[in-house]
């Protein structure tokens, strides 16, 4: 490997002994992999070092290409959960935790739980809470609640009561951090710093996609490092697209403040072609072409049929939302072109609405899932997200009815699971939502209704800010050609 003018100066800031922090921005498909491991292969070895990835996927991949006996490869909730292990030596793991405890409550506070601003927003809001640091860095209190709920804009147009949500939420987390047996995946961070719990030291800590950090990572990251240890993050502030789940979407600017880091880009794409990254400077104008790198394509399909996705080389269809890929990822098996659409947790939350309407069979499902989706539609009060959202879930789950030709619901639970998957597969096209393609990449990729970025529902500047990430993730996916497509369009 010969290194860039980039990287070069991020090995030398490695190999200088001076104590300084790094912050590592790195534009998509810029070799941050490759530059994270080289840079790893540069301490030595009498140092202890730990490299935190930002899900088990990549902590799996990035140990497969490091074979260092002085560096460890986790991920936040990994060492969050041994942290928690001072606290309760066998924790059960329970995913439902927060939802327990708002029913437990929901009658004292008149809480409404089969209503939209039920417990799925209160479960929302005390899960954004936790990885905002209420508790620990700010206080449970009015203020710190309204600070939240503010910030992302969970009530746009009615406004709830907030003299029972407040207290609610007061409450209910207090009830969580009393319970110490029993964690869920956000307590598994949180925990450690509400209970100023002991963490492991390191001469070295690596973070790997900071640009999705919360506050309560970023604290943990200060507990990581030794006195006189050193910080080196590595993140793109135009891929933040998780600030709905409590991402910190301002996260890397605020690390480089509270650890003075130096920063060192990485601005040369060699995933994407010349005309694909001419595409995304349209959204990021510092990212730039390899000298290396092909012309490739950019353009518009007014229509297309099955020949348009029959290639060799790996492509993808990605859409912003997940009903056009279900209807399309049909379409793609109908006519006998092989398909893999990513999601499992998508078809979880698909086959959770359909159990919850208590129908034996498929002929009862659409009478139900309209009458809930004309309930849910009246109880946003305005919320276009979530009634994008509820509109979203509806479709898929009246594609799935129209297209099977089972008549027991449980068959149609048993198709939906195996429709889903977490992997791509060789010889098949892949079809994504942006989120999930967030990492990945093909040769070819078709964006699917382009239309469907930027939605209304984007108030607040931050919200604003995260959709042009994620149209530029979006584009960032292809190296060779990019394809706009419709829906409607389809011969």
């Amino acid at each position: 490997m010969i290194p860039s003018t980039f990287q070069t100066a991020i090995f030398d800031t490695i190999k200088d002994n001076n104590s300084v922090n790094m912050m590592i921005s790195a534009v998509a498909g810029s070799g941050k992999t490759t530059t994270i491991v080289k840079a790893l292969s540069l301490i030595p070895s009498q140092k202890k070092v730990i490299m935190l990835a930002f899900n088990k996927k990549i902590a799996e991949e990035l140990s497969n290409r490091v074979n260092l006996a002085n560096v460890q490869i986790k991920t936040f909730h990994a060492v969050g959960l041994q942290v928690c292990r001072n606290l309760c030596r066998n924790p059960n793991i329970d995913t439902s935790k927060v939802r327990n405890i708002i029913y437990q409550y929901a009658e004292y506070f008149e809480i409404d739980t089969d209503s939209v601003n039920g417990w799925d927003s209160l479960s929302k809001i005390l899960s954004i809470g936790k990885n905002s640091g209420i508790g620990c860095i700010y206080p449970n209190n009015e203020e710190s609640w309204m600070n939240v709920i503010n910030h992302h804009d969970i009530f746009r147009d009615e406004e709830p009561d907030f003299h029972i949500l407040i207290p609610a939420l007061i409450k209910c987390l207090n009830k969580n951090n009393s319970i110490h047996n029993i964690i869920d995946f956000d307590d598994m961070v949180y925990f450690p710093i509400l209970f100023n719990l002991p963490f492991p030291k390191y001469d070295w800590v690596f973070a790997d996609e900071v640009q999705d950090a919360s506050e309560i990572n970023r604290k943990s990251l200060s507990n990581l490092v030794s006195t006189h240890g050193r910080l080196c993050v590595v993140g793109d502030p135009h891929q933040a697209i998780y600030g709905f789940r409590g991402a910190d979407s301002n996260s890397m600017l605020c690390l480089k403040n509270e650890f003075n880091c130096k920063e060192l880009p990485l601005s040369v794409s060699y995933r994407c072609s010349r005309r694909i990254v001419a595409e995304a400077q349209s959204v990021v104008s510092h990212i730039l072409p390899s000298d290396t790198a092909d012309a490739g394509t950019v353009y518009s399909l007014n229509d297309y049929s099955p020949e348009n996705f029959i290639s060799k080389s790996t492509s993808a269809v990605v859409c912003r939302n997940t009903a056009p890929l279900v209807k399309m990822t049909y379409s793609f098996i109908s006519r006998g072109i092989p398909a893999v659409m990513l999601g499992r947790d998508i078809g979880k939350g698909i086959i959770t609405l359909i159990k919850s309407f208590k129908c034996k069979e498929v002929s009862g499902l659409k009478g139900k899932l309209d009458d809930w989706k004309s309930k849910m539609l009246d109880k946003c009060n305005g919320d276009e997200k979530l009634a994008e959202a509820i509109i979203d879930k509806s479709e898929c789950v009246n594609i799935f009815i129209n297209n099977t030709t089972e008549t027991l619901t449980t068959s149609l639970i048993s198709e939906i699971e195996k429709f889903f998957s977490d992997t791509t597969e060789a010889g098949k096209i892949t079809l994504s939502t942006v989120h999930k393609s967030k990492g990945l990449e093909w040769d070819k990729v078709f964006i699917l209704d382009r239309s469907k970025f930027y939605p209304k529902w984007a108030t607040k500047d931050w919200m604003q800010e995260q959709e042009k990430n994620i149209h530029y993730v979006a584009l960032t996916r292809a190296k060779n050609e990019l394809i706009y497509i419709d829906s409607d369009c389809w011969k």
